[in-house]
């Protein structure tokens, strides 16, 4: 079973020691912090099979923002070792039982 997009969205907050509250008082900032959670949503959403216009409903964000964002998480992943930790954390967490 898939996990909801709101079990993404916490899971990747978690993982950025971030809560939902400063989250959402800042989600429309352009924080490097806000902006990696935007990603990788993004990312891991598509992964799950969650549409672009899915998502960006969920974020309030339109479906090619989404796009842009999934492509920019793929980069990061292949250059940044942090970043690629941090979003295979949240997989492994996303996939327990």
């Amino acid at each position: 079973m898939r996990p909801s997009l709101k079990q993404i969205f916490d899971e990747v907050l978690r993982a950025n020691g971030m809560g939902e509250e400063y989250y959402n008082e800042n989600k429309k900032s352009r924080l490097q912090k806000i902006i990696t959670i935007r990603q990788v949503v993004s990312l891991v959403g598509q992964y799950y099979g969650y549409s672009q216009q899915r998502i960006g409903d969920f974020l309030g964000l339109d479906h090619s923002t989404i796009y842009h964002n999934k492509m920019m998480a793929k980069q990061y992943c292949e250059c940044e070792k942090e970043y690629a930790e941090m979003v295979v954390n949240v997989m492994s967490e996303l996939n327990r039982p």
